[in-house]
């Protein structure tokens, strides 16, 4: 079993400072894989199916504490 590893970066997102909130959202048609056979997967199982549906991906997640140098793991 190989890790499966896609990265895009043409997703946004926004920090609410007020409260820590921050919010990602990205297109799924602009995932680019490693090796080429699982970017063809993944548009004939996955895209062809659901772009119309759920073109985009959201996540939302909180800022706990905020140092010098935060980091944003998710």
């Amino acid at each position: 079993m190989e890790d499966i590893d896609a990265k895009t970066s043409q997703g946004v997102s926004a920090i609410n400072t007020k409260t820590g909130a921050v919010y990602f959202k990205i297109a799924v048609n602009t995932f680019q894989f490693k090796k080429s056979l699982m970017q063809e997967h993944f548009n004939e199982n996955y895209r062809k199916h659901t772009s119309t549906r759920m073109p985009s991906l959201k996540a939302t997640s909180m800022i706990c504490r905020i140092s010098a140098n935060p980091e944003l793991t998710m």
